[in-house]
Protein backbone atom coordinates (compact mmCIF):
# COMPACT_ATOMS: atom_id res chain seq x y z
CA UNK A 1 0.00 0.00 0.00
CA UNK A 2 1.31 3.45 -0.88
CA UNK A 3 2.06 6.11 1.70
CA UNK A 4 1.16 9.78 1.48
CA UNK A 5 2.63 12.60 3.52
CA UNK A 6 0.92 15.98 3.73
CA UNK A 7 3.09 18.90 4.74
CA UNK A 8 2.22 22.40 5.92
CA UNK A 9 -1.16 21.47 7.41
CA UNK A 10 -2.53 24.56 9.15
CA UNK A 11 -2.84 24.12 12.90
CA UNK A 12 -6.59 24.80 12.90
CA UNK A 13 -7.18 22.09 10.28
CA UNK A 14 -5.04 19.62 12.19
CA UNK A 15 -7.05 20.33 15.35
CA UNK A 16 -10.31 19.74 13.47
CA UNK A 17 -8.97 16.47 12.10
CA UNK A 18 -7.86 15.40 15.55
CA UNK A 19 -11.26 16.27 17.07
CA UNK A 20 -13.11 14.37 14.32
CA UNK A 21 -10.84 11.35 14.71
CA UNK A 22 -11.38 11.26 18.46
CA UNK A 23 -15.16 11.63 18.05
CA UNK A 24 -15.23 8.73 15.56
CA UNK A 25 -12.78 6.57 17.46
CA UNK A 26 -10.48 6.61 14.44
CA UNK A 27 -7.03 7.84 13.57
CA UNK A 28 -6.40 11.06 11.70
CA UNK A 29 -5.20 8.96 8.76
CA UNK A 30 -8.51 7.07 8.68
CA UNK A 31 -10.50 10.32 8.76
CA UNK A 32 -8.41 11.84 5.96
CA UNK A 33 -8.67 8.69 3.83
CA UNK A 34 -12.46 8.58 4.26
CA UNK A 35 -12.77 12.28 3.35
CA UNK A 36 -10.59 11.81 0.27
CA UNK A 37 -12.58 8.75 -0.79
CA UNK A 38 -15.87 10.69 -0.48
CA UNK A 39 -14.52 13.67 -2.39
CA UNK A 40 -12.99 11.64 -5.20
CA UNK A 41 -16.11 9.50 -5.64
CA UNK A 42 -18.16 12.58 -6.56
CA UNK A 43 -18.46 13.54 -10.20
CA UNK A 44 -16.51 16.56 -11.30
CA UNK A 45 -18.59 19.48 -12.58
CA UNK A 46 -16.65 19.41 -15.86
CA UNK A 47 -17.50 15.70 -16.35
CA UNK A 48 -21.16 16.52 -15.79
CA UNK A 49 -21.04 19.42 -18.25
CA UNK A 50 -19.28 17.25 -20.84
CA UNK A 51 -21.96 14.60 -20.45
CA UNK A 52 -24.71 17.17 -20.92
CA UNK A 53 -23.09 18.56 -24.04
CA UNK A 54 -23.22 15.12 -25.68
CA UNK A 55 -26.96 14.72 -25.10
CA UNK A 56 -29.20 15.61 -27.99
CA UNK A 57 -30.94 18.94 -27.43
CA UNK A 58 -34.67 18.78 -26.82
CA UNK A 59 -36.77 19.47 -29.89
CA UNK A 60 -39.37 22.00 -28.77
CA UNK A 61 -41.55 23.58 -31.37
CA UNK A 62 -42.45 27.26 -31.23
CA UNK A 63 -46.14 26.35 -31.33
CA UNK A 64 -45.71 24.17 -28.21
CA UNK A 65 -44.07 27.05 -26.34
CA UNK A 66 -46.81 29.50 -27.30
CA UNK A 67 -49.47 26.96 -26.34
CA UNK A 68 -47.87 26.42 -22.91
CA UNK A 69 -47.74 30.19 -22.34
CA UNK A 70 -51.40 30.55 -23.33
CA UNK A 71 -52.38 27.68 -21.00
CA UNK A 72 -50.51 29.32 -18.16
CA UNK A 73 -52.20 32.64 -18.73
CA UNK A 74 -55.65 31.02 -18.86
CA UNK A 75 -55.08 29.27 -15.55
CA UNK A 76 -54.46 32.55 -13.70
Amino acid sequence: MAALQVKNVPEDLHELLQERAEAEGASISEVVLAANRRELSRSRVQDWLDELSHDAPAKVRRADILSAIADGRRSR
